[in-house]
Formats: C-alpha cells, sequence, structure tokens
C-alpha cells in the first residue's frame, strides 16, 4: 500500500450510512488578480454525475453551488441538513473546485475564510464527512491553481477533527493544475475515473474511499511529472473512529459499462469518441474488473511490458455490463501510439517534392520585345517566352516540434527553353516580299527558388493533419537571349547575347494538408499564393548583362505535392 495512504484503517462499512448527500461548490473566478479557470462547470458536472450514477447519492440530495458568492455556502448546508432523516446516520461529501489560497476560498470577488468554513462542515450533523478540495489560482495551457499553500490546505488543527477525512489535490508546497487535453482539473479527473471502476484494486466492483485516494495519487503525480506547473502530490487529513472503509461506488447494482475478465491483463486505456480518457488502469490476469460508462462506443488499449499493444472496441447500450476478453482484441503497431509521458519533441527529415506553379512572364517578354525593335525594319518581331507555368522538381529539410510546429528549408528548380527562325521581309505596294536576313533566337530561362517557411500542424480531432505556413522565396533567375543575325544582300552575319542573372524575394503563404504513415513518413499537399505587387528587375550579382534589365512579376500560385521521410525523431522518454 501507498506511503501517503493509511485511508485502509478508515470508517465503517457502506451501510452504515442510510442516506449520502453531497453539497458541490465550484466558481472560475477569483477575482481581478488571478485568471478564470476553464473546467470548473466540467469539474461539478463529472462528479455529480458519477456521485448519482455509482456513489448511492440521490439526485434531490445534490446541490451544487456554480458560480456563487460565499454566502450561498451555509445556506445550502443548511438545506441539506434540513433533508436529514432522523434518527440514521448519514455521510455528506463537500466537493470544492475554484481559486483559494493559505486563508480564503475565493469565489468571485469575495472570499470565504477558511475558519468558517472549517466551523460550518464540522457542525454537519452527519455521522462521516468527507471533503474534497481541488483549489486553483492560474495558469495557461496547463494553469496553475492554488497559489500560496502553508499547512496541508485545509482545516490546520486536525486533530480536534471527530468522523472527518480531508482530501487535498496538492500537497503544503505545491500548485494543483487544470489540463485542456484532459478537460478538467487533473486530480478531479482521475478521481471520477477512479469511482468509474480504475480504481477497483481488489476487483471487487466496488471503489473504496480509500482505493480512490490511492488511484487518483498515482495518476495524479503521473499526469503533472512533466508539466510546467511541477509534478503535482494530493494530500489528506483524516481523524474518524472505527475501522474498515467508505465503499464510495458500488459497480454491482444496475451499472452499465463494460466488464474487463480475466483474459485481459497489462496497462489498459480506454477512450470514448472523442478520445477522452475514461479509464486508465493496470490490470492483473484473473481478475475481473468493472468499468462504468455512459450509452457510447469506447476504444480499449491493451499493452504488457514487452512494448506489445492490442485494441478493441465495445459498444455499450442499456443498463448492463458488456463482457470483454482478449478474443475480442486485435494485435496492433505501438510504433504509432506516443508512450504515456512520451510526448515527441521534435524530428527532423528529408522531402522530395513536386510543384505546379504559375509564372507570367509577360514583364520580361515585353522587355525584350524591346531591346529586339531594331529588327523591325528587316520585318523581324521576335516573340520571346510569356508564359512561365511548368513542374517543378525539389528537396528540401522538414523540422517538426511537438508535432505541431513546422520549418521548412527547400530548394526546387524549373527551366524553360526555346528556339526560333524568323525571316526577314518588306512590303511594297502593299505586298509582303521576302528579304533575304534571317535571325535565329535561342531563350533559356532558368528559375531556382530557394524556400524558407514556418507554420502550425492542427493535432485536434476533426482538424487533425490541416496545416497552415508562411514563409519567404527568394527566386534566382538565369534568363539568357542569344541571337544570330545573317544579312544575304550584304553577306553579312552578326551575333548578340543578352542575359538577366540575379535573384528577387517574395513572401508566401498557404495551407494543406498532411498525412502521416508508417510511422516516420508523411506526404503533404500545399497550395500557395506568392504576393509581388508590381514587376520589378532583378537584384543583380552579375556583371554579364549588357542591356537594361528586364522586369518580372513572380506572384501567382501553387501547388505542390511532398513526401518526407523523418530520420531523426527524439521524444521525452519516461
Amino acid at each position: 500500500m501507498n506511503r501517503h495512504l493509511p485511508l485502509f484503517l478508515l470508517l465503517f462499512a457502506h451501510g452504515a450510512w442510510a442516506a449520502r448527500f453531497a453539497l458541490l461548490i465550484g466558481n472560475a473566478h477569483g477575482g481581478s488578480e488571478v485568471a478564470a479557470l476553464k473546467f470548473v462547470d466540467n469539474d461539478l458536472k463529472a462528479i455529480g454525475t458519477t456521485l448519482s450514477g455509482y456513489c448511492g447519492f440521490e439526485k434531490k440530495h445534490i446541490i451544487t453551488v456554480a458560480g456563487k458568492g460565499p454566502d450561498e455556502v451555509p445556506r445550502a448546508l443548511d438545506r441539506l441538513a434540513a433533508m436529514l432523516p432522523s434518527g440514521e446516520d448519514n455521510l455528506l461529501l463537500l466537493y470544492y473546485t475554484g481559486h483559494a489560497d493559505r486563508d480564503y476560498l475565493k469565489m468571485g470577488g469575495a472570499r470565504l475564510p477558511l475558519t468558517e468554513m472549517k466551523k460550518k462542515f464540522s457542525e454537519f450533523p452527519a455521522s462521516i464527512r468527507i471533503g474534497i478540495f481541488d483549489a486553483c489560482q492560474s495558469g495557461s495551457f496547463t494553469r496553475l491553481k492554488g497559489g500560496e499553500l502553508a499547512e496541508p490546505f485545509l482545516f490546520k488543527d486536525a486533530e480536534k477533527i471527530k468522523g472527518e477525512v480531508i482530501l487535498s489535490s496538492s500537497s503544503p508546497t505545491e500548485n494543483a493544475q487544470e489540463s485542456d487535453m484532459l478537460g478538467n482539473s487533473i486530480f478531479t479527473f482521475h478521481f471520477v475515473n477512479a469511482l468509474r471502476g480504475s480504481g477497483d484494486i481488489s476487483g471487487d466492483g466496488k471503489v473504496t474511499l480509500s482505493e480512490a485516494y490511492q488511484y487518483s495519487y498515482n495518476h495524479t503525480v503521473s499526469s503533472t511529472a512533466r508539466t510546467w506547473g511541477g509534478v503535482q502530490h494530493p494530500s489528506y487529513r483524516f481523524r474518524i473512529q472505527g475501522e474498515g472503509d467508505v465503499v464510495l461506488a458500488d459497480l454491482t447494482t444496475g451499472a452499465r459499462g463494460v466488464l474487463l475478465e480475466g483474459s485481459v491483463a497489462g496497462s489498459v486505456t480506454m477512450s470514448d469518441s472523442l478520445n477522452n480518457i475514461v479509464a486508465d488502469l493496470n490490470k492483473e490476469k484473473g481478475s475481473r474488473m468493472i468499468i462504468a460508462l455512459n450509452p457510447g462506443t469506447y476504444q480499449i488499449m491493451v499493452g504488457n511490458g514487452q512494448g506489445e499493444k492490442w485494441r478493441s472496441k465495445v459498444t455499450v447500450n442499456g443498463r448492463k455490463m458488456v463482457p470483454v476478453d482478449m478474443r475480442q482484441f486485435e494485435k496492433f503497431d505501438p510504433v504509432r501510439i506516443q508512450h504515456k509521458g512520451g510526448a515527441e519533441r521534435f524530428r527532423i527529415g528529408i522531402s522530395l517534392g513536386g510543384w505546379y506553379g504559375r509564372y507570367d512572364l509577360q514583364p520580361a517578354a515585353d522587355g525584350l520585345h524591346d531591346a529586339f525593335s531594331g529588327f523591325r525594319e528587316f520585318g523581324i518581331s521576335p516573340r520571346f517566352i510569356e508564359n512561365g507555368d511548368g513542374f517543378f522538381g525539389g528537396v528540401g529539410v522538414r523540422l517538426k516540434v511537438r508535432e505541431q510546429f513546422i520549418a521548412t528549408f527547400g530548394y526546387s528548380w524549373m527551366t524553360r527553353e526555346q528556339e526560333k527562325t524568323y525571316d526577314g521581309s518588306y512590303r511594297i505596294d502593299g505586298n509582303e516580299r521576302k528579304y533575304g536576313a534571317e535571325l535565329a533566337i535561342r531563350e533559356q530561362f532558368r528559375l531556382g527558388v530557394f524556400e524558407w517557411g514556418t507554420g502550425y500542424c492542427f493535432t485536434q480531432r476533426y482538424v487533425r493533419g490541416i496545416v497552415l505556413l508562411v514563409g519567404l522565396n527568394c527566386f534566382t533567375v538565369d534568363h539568357t537571349v542569344t541571337s544570330t543575325f545573317t544579312d544575304e544582300l550584304y553577306d553579312a552575319v552578326a551575333g548578340q547575347r543578352y542575359s538577366d542573372i540575379g535573384y528577387l524575394f517574395l513572401p508566401w503563404g498557404g495551407g494543406g494538408y498532411s498525412y502521416t504513415f508508417a510511422g516516420n513518413f508523411e506526404v503533404t499537399l500545399l497550395a500557395r499564393y506568392r504576393y509581388q505587387k508590381v514587376a520589378v528587375p532583378l537584384t543583380t550579382g552579375s556583371v554579364y548583362s549588357d542591356h537594361t534589365q528586364c522586369n518580372y512579376d513572380f506572384s501567382g500560385v501553387d501547388v505542390s505535392l511532398h513526401l518526407s521521410a523523418y530520420l531523426v525523431k527524439r521524444s521525452d522518454g519516461k
């Protein structure tokens, strides 16, 4: 048994309390000096549903105080006290989620002193009182809950308490946390899962208070081991009389869900259709275990110590248990599954890509047409490449951080060429006659693109794989025109060479979809737009240009398909 858990000496048998009552308190706001919490309503709903569904609390005996001030708490306790049946032993469970410090529960803009809370709680006329406090302060993705903590969180003179058990979500010197991934406060999430059956260490279909605490302690520590808020260790205070333990959840009477048969053994994780974890436990072979679940379809994954994994889907309908044994599972490749606590840090790979891009070379063609305007007197008006649309090939390096943030560097290229010969002519009396002259032109347009980009890949359900990117392109151009002019009349031959060599920077933005397969491979389809306001000359790094530079406009759209192979991969190991 965990050294933090002497609760196995607790309390009386489950049947000692004829009635159970609960007060659930939550407030996401703790005043102007702290940030609002996101999941207080989720916490209250999860606790309330679990208590009424599996823990013997009638719905009329559960009062929820959500988003209210301190004055509502004593009034709610008085209302519960008025419901108590006379002459019977009763149980009170008080749950709080929200902001707190060493002296107060922070409820909106007001404060509830712990001394006042303690007095009301201790005076409640129930034979056993259970307090669960998940107190919060502030944070971001994993937001801190709880701020300044002194004594174990609540009720400093615990040695005077009679018949009370107090559980808190963190130790005296730590903060509690809530998680966007879980959609709850971390401690509350695991406490609810424990009551659903994950905490049933004995396998008898009943979850005691000590079992629920032990499960919540172990999984809270594990879940917070690598958060920026630090490791969170739940704590407890208790002073009771008698022996035994309180059965909080009895899953053998009326609960629906799955019954894990004796053949199922190892680490078991269950998730619902929205990929929310509803059970996470280690199960011994030969034991049977009940997990209470709402109607729906669930995925169950089982793993052993050798890294082997199996999975199965099960549908829960009606109010009955669905038996599950290993014959219903199929083995699958565990490479694709991210180990708990093993979040991927980064991966680096190479990519091969193909592009189809649209490039308007009309401004450059107009410039070349002007440069060859002197041949018009021979009836020659050459035409040059106006449409740069074409396919590119390319290679690149791709970096992915935390499976979401992307950085790319690549190079791609394209070449367009044409050779044409133009015969001279002249017009006499309205008729066109051939002139003994010829202009042969060879044009070559080489375009290279250095690309830098950064972006974000969504990993959430329904938008997983969608990619948004922005970046910068450096277009390198070698645009060369060589010509040979032959005049038969004067028996003359002349050659010329026009060359634009330089570069141009343009920003771009776009998006697409990325699909990962076989663990280390990824195929990505992207559409991008390159922005350029007006056509401009190249920034020339060459001295070989012997005419006025042409203008270029590289704005436009391209579509690309990339195949990436990740050669380096690093994760946060256990």
